[in-house]
C-alpha cells in the first residue's frame, strides 16, 4: 500500500450522498491514508470524519422556496465549513451532489489551489446548462454516475470521470426474500418529502388495503421524528405495515413493486429488484418555476438512464391515490417489468471508483 496521507475536505449534505461519499472515500483508504474533514452521515462517520459543530438540518431542505427561505442560515453554514476545511490544510475537496450548496465551496477552495472534485453531476444536461461555465471554472474534475453525463462533459470539452453507479454491484438474485403481498412505500428523507408525499402514498396504502387486505406495507424511516410521524398516520388508517429507521435495502428486497419519491431512491429501488412507481408532488408555487427549468424527458433516474417510460412517473396534480393504485395494479401485469429491471443495472456500470481514486491521490 502506498505511504501516501491524503487529507481529504469532503461534504455530503444528504443520506443518499453520504452512500455514494463512503464508496468513493473506501477506494481511496485502500490506496493509502486518509483523513476526513467535512460533512456526512453514518456510512462518512464509519471513516472517523472530523466535522464542525454545525446544525446541519438547513442543509436538506428541497425545491425553490424552501432554500430562499432559508438562506441566511444556509450561507452562514457554509462559512463555517469553508473556514473549517482551510484550517485543516485538506489536500482536495469533494463535493458529493447538493451541488448548489458545494459549487460554493468550490470557488473558495479553488481560489486557495485547492484541487476540487465533484461527485454526482449537477443536472447541467436537464437545466441551467449555463453552469457549465463555473464547473469548469472552479472544479477540476466532475465524477459521473451515469453515461448520458459523461457524454455531455465531453461535448462541452470539460473533465469528467464515468465511473457508474454502486447501486450496480447489488445482488438482488435472493426469491425467497421477494413477496407479492409487500409493497414499500418510500416517502423521502427531508422533512418537505414528508410534507407533501406521505399523506399521498398513506390513502394510496389504505386504497390498496381495502382491495387487498393481505398487503402489508413496508416503510423506512431516516429520523426518529420522520418515524413518529408515519407510525401516527399508517395506525389512523388501520394499515398493516412495518416501519423502521434505516432498513430500506431490506424493505426493497421484499417488495416487488414500490412506491418511491422521485430521487436517487427510485434507481435504488430497480436496482433490487422492485419496480417503482416514480411520484412528486410540491408547492405550486416551487412546481411552477421547476417545471419551466426542466428540459429533460423525464424526472425518474430509472428512465433518464434507459431513455424511456420503463416505470410510471406521477407528478404534481396526476400523483394521487387514485392514479398509483392504476399505475400498481397495471405494474403487477406487466410483461416487460423484470427486462426493465435488468436493464437497469446493466446501463449503469462504468469505470468504478478505482480510476477515480487514483486521480484524487494525483492531485496531492
Amino acid at each position: 500500500m502506498s505511504t501516501k496521507i491524503l487529507n481529504v475536505g469532503i461534504v455530503a449534505t444528504e443520506h443518499s450522498g453520504d452512500l455514494l461519499g463512503h464508496s468513493l472515500v473506501k477506494t481511496l483508504t485502500e490506496l493509502g491514508d486518509v483523513n476526513l474533514y467535512g460533512i456526512g452521515h453514518e456510512k462518512l462517520h464509519s471513516f472517523g470524519i472530523n466535522c464542525p459543530n454545525i446544525e446541519t438540518r438547513y442543509l436538506n431542505v428541497m425545491g425553490i422556496i424552501d432554500p430562499i427561505k432559508n438562506l441566511s442560515k444556509i450561507l452562514q453554514t457554509r462559512k463555517v465549513i469553508i473556514n473549517f476545511l482551510l484550517e485543516k490544510n485538506i489536500d482536495v475537496f469533494i463535493g458529493v451532489d447538493a451541488p448548489d450548496f458545494n459549487m460554493g465551496i468550490h470557488k473558495v477552495m479553488s481560489e486557495h489551489n485547492i484541487p476540487t472534485v465533484q461527485l454526482v453531476s449537477p443536472s447541467v444536461w436537464a437545466w441551467r446548462s449555463g453552469r457549465i461555465k463555473k464547473i469548469k471554472k472552479y472544479i477540476d474534475c466532475t465524477l459521473c454516475l451515469f453515461p448520458f453525463e459523461k457524454k455531455f462533459y465531453d461535448e462541452s470539452n470539460t473533465r469528467a470521470i464515468y465511473v457508474g453507479h454502486p447501486f450496480a454491484e447489488i445482488d438482488n438474485h435472493n426469491p425467497k426474500e421477494s413477496h407479492s403481498r409487500y409493497v414499500a412505500l418510500l416517502p423521502g428523507s427531508r422533512d418537505g418529502e414528508i410534507k407533501y408525499m406521505l399523506p399521498i402514498m398513506i390513502s394510496f396504502a389504505k386504497l390498496l388495503s381495502e382491495k387487498y387486505p393481505e398487503v402489508h406495507f413496508l416503510i423506512p424511516a431516516t429520523t426518529l421524528s420522520h418515524k413518529e410521524h408515519i407510525i401516527s398516520l399508517c395506525n389512523l388508517a388501520n394499515l398493516n405495515f412495518t416501519c423502521t429507521i434505516g432498513n430500506t435495502r431490506e424493505y426493497l428486497a421484499q417488495s416487488p413493486i414500490s412506491v418511491v419519491t422521485s430521487g436517487t431512491a427510485t434507481l435504488e429501488a430497480a436496482c433490487y429488484g422492485s419496480s417503482p412507481i416514480i411520484c412528486y408532488k410540491t408547492g405550486s408555487l416551487n412546481y411552477s418555476i421547476l417545471s419551466k427549468l426542466n428540459k429533460a424527458p423525464f424526472i425518474g433516474l430509472p428512465n433518464l438512464i434507459l431513455n424511456e417510460l420503463a416505470f410510471p412517473e406521477l407528478i404534481q396534480d396526476k400523483c394521487t391515490p387514485e392514479n398509483i393504485l392504476r399505475n400498481y395494479e397495471e405494474l403487477c401485469n406487466s410483461e416487460r417489468r423484470t427486462k426493465n429491471l435488468e436493464n437497469i443495472k446493466l446501463a449503469i456500470q462504468g469505470e468504478g471508483f478505482f480510476s477515480a481514486a487514483s486521480y484524487i491521490f494525483s492531485l496531492k
